[in-house]
């Protein structure tokens, strides 16, 4: 068995669930691990594990759905110079005590630059490395947000030479010993029997504005459950609730489509149990534009620039088209992922000097 490193990137949810699903799995396998996390990552697997550790990440500043470039300079330039140094050195430390065989990480970019130092094998598992990995589609209107998230994607992770990338779609890759998967599933999910019944979730993982809300008010033959407000009450045709993750996968469950941004672990879910999206991704975040585009173009739901009327009532009328659409994905739980993972880590301790490709 192997010892490993686990390193989580603390923005948004979406690292620390899917994070959860591999360590879970690789401790069943008798895999000796150590995790380091940062932000909510942080919060939530020093929840599900002993001794976690805390380090410092670069922060994402949002306002109205959207990435405020400057805000988010200012924010990094006052913290990360200090938070920088005091991560290296805890990991540095770390490294030296744990000796570890393999650093897995998921976007998080100060394990990466030690496991240089110490000669540590990486794999990457993150679907943001779609971005430098994969040949895809770049719209012209996104062109410029791509250059500048997949420069800022090369800066995070640069050291790894093995990746596996969840994703919903299939495009070609770039490089040596990349790997793409279905959607990595908390075990949660592959228990839910999902139905349909009369409400639409929304979901932002900012806060929804209060222009979305009252262009839902206005589509009053629709009743939509919304994560994201204020306050917990209902609204004409608006039930709000306050986040908890049994209600919240209720809702999914029960759903008859889901509007959202363009995060890829809840759209994940929501294919998966077969659930119509509209996807409205942060704008400046091409990372959620690229995911929102894939889900467009396969049909399993619709691509917006922003809560429109016009574009909402327009998708609410076409969701039997994106259900038999989604009948397409197929996806055994994360058993493919298992198996991958399984034969990477074996040729990557068992052997440090083998390659993948060999």
């Amino acid at each position: 068995m192997a010892r490993i490193l686990y390193a989580v990137y603390g923005e948004g949810m979406g690292h620390a669930f899917r994070s959860k699903v591999v360590i879970d799995y690789l401790l069943s396998q008798k895999h000796e691990i150590k995790v380091v996390a940062s932000g909510g990552a942080f919060h939530f697997l020093s929840s599900c594990y002993p001794l976690v550790e805390d380090i410092h990440y670069p922060q994402i500043s949002y306002s109205k759905n959207k990435v405020q470039n400057l805000k988010t300079t200012y924010r990094n330039t006052k913290t990360l110079p200090k938070g920088s140094w005091s991560s290296l050195k805890k990991l540095r430390k770390l490294f030296r005590a744990f000796q570890p065989e393999l650093l897995i990480t998921d976007h998080e970019p100060f394990s990466d630059l030690v496991a240089k130092w110490f000669n540590t094998p990486v794999i990457a598992i993150d679907n943001i490395n779609m971005l430098i990995k994969g040949k895809i589609d770049v719209p012209f209107r996104g062109l410029w947000w791509y250059v500048i998230n997949r420069l800022v994607t090369r800066t995070f992770i640069f050291m790894a030479k093995n990746h596996i990338i969840p994703s919903f779609f299939f495009v070609p890759v770039r490089g040596k010993n990349v790997y793409l998967v279905p959607p990595l599933l908390r075990r949660r999910i592959l228990k839910l029997k999902p139905i349909v019944r009369d409400h639409v979730l929304v979901y932002q993982t900012a806060a929804i504005t209060e222009d979305a809300v009252n262009t839902l008010r206005t589509i009053k033959d629709q009743k939509f459950v919304v994560y994201g407000w204020k306050k917990s009450k209902s609204i004409d045709n608006i039930v709000f609730k306050d986040f908890s993750e049994d209600g919240f996968l209720e809702d999914l469950r029960t759903s008859k489509a889901v509007i959202m941004n363009g995060g890829f672990t809840l759209m994940g879910e929501a294919i998966y149990l077969g659930k119509p999206i509209l996807s409205i991704p942060a704008q400046k975040q091409f990372e959620q534009m690229m995911n929102a585009h894939y889900l467009d173009k396969q049909n399993y739901g619709k691509y917006l620039k922003s809560f429109d009327y016009v574009g909402i009532k327009k998708f609410l009328s076409g969701l039997d088209f994106y259900r038999e659409n989604l009948k397409q994905h197929k996806q055994d739980g994360n058993a493919f992922f298992e198996g991958l993972l399984d034969e990477m880590i074996s040729k990557i301790v068992g052997g440090r000097k083998i390659k993948l490709s060999d």
